[in-house]
């Protein structure tokens, strides 16, 4: 949930701050001197990011190039008991219903907590490990 973004002058001097750095950084992209892919490599970002930057740029301007605020910042977003309810109803069929194994395999994996994870390399030749694990079925 996140509220409208508010104007470019109405940020706080940090994000507009914030908010022109970004814009140098995608400016020569926006104004077709440059690939995106040489902005990143160049200023070492996420491709992801940029793309991000200008698609938020476009949609709202500079005060796009900054997080706005949530709409329900401060606020408890806790789930509903319902909700909290129909999760643990749907874990416990999971464990009853949908497990692999039967109940005389459950009980030798409790008793064993060493395994082998055996590999194959690139040569072909064998490799096994001893492995600690614990089947956790909850």
């Amino acid at each position: 949930m996140v509220d409208k973004q508010p104007l470019f002058s109405q940020l706080p001097a940090a994000q507009q701050e914030l908010a022109l750095q970004r814009f140098q950084i995608i400016q020569p992209f926006l104004e077709g001197r440059v690939l995106l892919t040489y902005i990143v490599r160049t200023h070492r970002l996420a491709l992801r990011t940029a793309r991000r930057w200008v698609q938020r740029y476009r949609a709202d301007g500079l005060a796009g190039l900054v997080r706005s605020v949530r709409a329900d910042r401060g606020t408890r977003r806790g789930m509903s008991l319902e909700m909290q309810q129909f999760i643990q109803d749907t874990e416990s069929y999971e464990v009853q219903f949908l497990s692999k194994f039967t109940e005389a395999e459950l009980e030798y994996l409790q008793s064993q907590r060493l395994g082998r994870l055996a590999t194959v390399n690139q040569r072909g030749e064998p490799q096994v490990a001893a492995v600690g694990f614990r089947y956790n079925y909850h």
